[in-house]
């Protein structure tokens, strides 16, 4: 009996080992790569309903100025999860799981989804005042998760302001200092809204958003 306790016991401390241990094939996914997941599966929606469908989902989930004068407040967060093309889905993707995965692990899961929620209603309020008052120059239509993403980059940038960071996944360049040229940019294109195709004012509004978080 003895040499069989002591064999369990050996069998015991090898199972406690991790390389002894069976494979686990569950894989639990963060709230940043669950949200791509989301994004992707919306975009394909999207794709599926202009081909075939051809409902007015878009309409009801976009932030318009006719949803707006309508009442249709969920818009200012419904927004962020529509996109206008393929390469517009991807490089937001890109933004979010850089930024997204260090905010989500900063923040925690609970705060962090606040946080994407606050940063796209802030982006979306700019947006859309800017939609309503002055239609000729900002459009009426409005999409994307880089929303949320001039967000995180804000909050990134502000507790990480030393860190370097690839612009355009290119160029080093310091986190305070993209972030105050993201602003600048942002700022410029508010005043002066030479480029319909890119909501810089939804850009700044998030930005500041995430600066106020």
């Amino acid at each position: 009996h003895v040499s069989d306790v002591e064999t369990a016991a050996r069998i015991a401390v090898l199972d406690d080992r991790d390389y002894m241990r069976q494979p686990s094939f569950r894989t639990s996914l963060t709230v940043t790569q669950k949200l791509m997941i989301v994004l992707g599966v919306v975009f394909a929606l999207q794709c599926i309903n202009t081909v075939y469908l051809e409902t007015r989902a878009e309409a009801y989930l976009a932030l318009t100025t006719a949803g707006m004068k309508s009442g249709f407040v969920w818009q200012l967060f419904t927004f962020q999860f529509l996109h206008g093309g393929l390469f517009h889905l991807l490089m937001n993707l890109l933004g979010l799981w850089f930024l997204g995965s260090w905010v989500e692990r900063v923040l925690g899961t609970k705060r962090y989804l606040i946080f994407f929620a606050l940063c796209g209603v802030g982006g979306g309020l700019l947006q859309g005042a800017l939609m309503l008052l002055f239609p000729g120059h900002y459009g009426s239509l409005l999409y994307g998760a880089s929303a949320g993403t001039s967000g995180m980059l804000a909050l990134f940038a502000v507790l990480e302001a030393e860190s370097e960071i690839r612009w355009n996944f290119v160029i080093p360049i310091r986190a305070k200092l993209l972030l105050w040229l993201e602003i600048g940019i942002s700022l410029l294109f508010t005043v002066v809204p030479a480029n319909q195709g890119v909501a810089h004012a939804s850009h700044l509004g998030c930005i500041l958003a995430g600066l106020a978080f």
